[in-house]
Formats: C-alpha cells, structure tokens, sequence
C-alpha cells in the first residue's frame, strides 16, 4: 500500500445541510494537512419536454441555472479560501453526479473525497441507494461520509473493527495517518465468533495490531468481543466511547467477504450518524501474510 497523505481532497456539494457540513469538515482537514480543496458541483440534466415554439426558452432556463450555479460556487470557495486559509479550487461538472465525481477525483488524482450523505431507506436503499455509497463502490481513494448533523469538525476518537478476514488489517494504516493529523485516539475493536482455537489466533493477531499502532506512537485502547453481532457492536461500541470517525472497508462489487464489506458497510454508510471513512481494499496477488493479518502483494 502506497503511503496515505492528504494533499487534494475533493468534496462535492449540491449545497444542502449534508453537503455544508462536509464542506466545513474537509475545509478544515485541508487546512490541517496544508492540502488543496476541489469543491464540485455536478448538473444532472433531466428530461424536461417544451412546446415545440419555445426552445430558445428552455436553453435560456438552463444556461441561467449553469450561470447562477457558477457564481455561487466562486461565492463560495473564495469565502471558505479566506476563513480557512486554505486553496479552493471550484469546478462545475454535468452528468451522472456519482460517476462524475469519481472521474473528477481521479483526473485530480485526489487523496480523498469527503461528501455528505443524505443517508438512505426503503426503495432507494434496496434498488437504487445513496450518491455516497455508489462513489464509495467506484473510487480508488477513501471516501469519508458525513451526515447534516455530525457537529464537530474535530475528530478525537477512532472506531477500527477488525475482524478475522485478511484485508481488515488494511484500515489501520489509514487510521494511524488520520490519528496523526487531529492527534487522535484509536479504538481496536476486534470483533470474533465464539471457536476457541480461531480466537487464539485472532488474540494473536490483535496483540500484532497492536504493536504497529505502537511503534507509530498513536495512543490507542484495545478491547476484544466474542459473540458479537458485528455491525450492532460496533456501533454501539463506537457511540459508547464518543467515536468521530469509523473506518470501515469499501465494498468494491463483493470480491472481497467478511465484515464491514457489503450490506454491513452500506448500512454504516446510509444510517450511521458517526462519519465514516470507507478504504478499497487492496486486491493484488497475495504472496504472503505477516502475523498481524497485513498482507504483501507481487503488484
């Protein structure tokens, strides 16, 4: 894995309560990591049918939108620019608003895109889901989400479930980089079923976990729960010590089984009130595993 540094952070907006508050968190985490600050609002044409004399009105009608919609973004970054101190770079894009934010992304060759979530239910969640978790699916980079009332932009404590998978272990690399930018605690949440011999050997790999926190001089807290309902425990157990941040990993078309990838990261994503950071795993070919469950990789 390529070391994680925060120089280019994108946050797209459609200017709602969700999409301010991620604003003000990746202004702030711009502002904290001397990074620059692309804010991205994509226009989504719909189909809207005008009597056959009236053309000219309808290009009018959107080209006056367009115009209105670019001033306010200017408005915008210049004012975030200068209560941050940060650069603002501001940029309008038109398509489908999640494909074209992981494009702009990686034209950008962004390091992170933090966004607001409106979160999700019933139909949508089921057939269609949130902008957030269709760019979290697609993006190379993490993805932190947010929701309208997230509160602090401050982030002190870190929720990191690892589970008995392989590519659980990958979330603490991030998680260290992020600790270290707010001068954070991290909380190793190991979450097992009930078998005495893999729970020896996840004790084991929990203590390796350990170690590497260690060494990069992070404070942390440990706790081990057997039995658990791992998506209900975790998020107790993040509410419970105050989280601001839980790492979680992505779900990149289910390649990868095992916690916090499929439906119980979509769920974090759409309902948690606790920004949560979603990592891609890394899926090169696996040559060998070290105690600590991180793997190395022949690409």
């Amino acid at each position: 894995m390529k070391t994680f540094k925060i120089k280019r952070i994108v946050v797209p907006t459609d200017f709602s309560e969700a999409g301010n508050q991620a604003l003000e968190q990746g202004a702030w985490l711009s502002r904290l990591c001397n990074a620059e600050l692309h804010l991205v609002h994509v226009f989504e044409p719909t189909s809207i049918f005008f009597p056959a004399m009236e053309p000219v009105f309808a290009l009018s009608v959107e080209g006056e939108v367009r115009e209105n919609t670019s001033r306010k973004l200017s408005e915008i970054s210049d004012q975030y620019s200068n209560k941050f101190g940060i650069k603002v770079v501001s940029s309008l894009a038109e398509g489908k608003i999640a494909a074209e934010i992981v494009k702009y992304a990686e034209e950008k060759e962004a390091d992170l895109i933090l966004m607001g979530t409106h979160g999700a239910s019933g139909y949508e969640e089921l057939f269609i889901g949130s902008n957030a978790e269709k760019v979290l699916s697609k993006a190379e980079c993490p993805v932190l989400t947010i929701q309208a009332h997230a509160g602090k932009n401050n982030i002190q404590n870190i929720v990191v479930p690892i589970d008995s998978t392989l590519h659980s272990r990958q979330k603490v690399d991030y998680a260290i980089e992020m600790a270290k930018i707010y001068g954070s605690t991290i909380h190793l949440l190991g979450l097992i079923e009930s078998d005495e011999d893999l729970e020896d050997k996840f004790r084991l790999k929990m203590r390796s976990v350990e170690e590497v926190v260690q060494k990069a001089g992070v404070p942390y807290v440990e706790k081990t729960i057997v039995d658990a309902n791992v998506a209900l425990t975790a998020m107790d157990y993040a509410r419970e010590v105050g989280a601001d941040l839980i790492m979680v990993m992505a779900d990149h078309e289910s390649r990868i089984p095992g916690l916090f990838t499929g439906k119980f990261g979509k769920q974090l994503v759409n309902h948690s009130t606790i920004p949560v950071m979603s990592i891609k795993p890394h899926l090169g070919s696996l040559t060998s595993v070290n105690p600590a469950g991180s793997p190395s990789y022949a690409n």
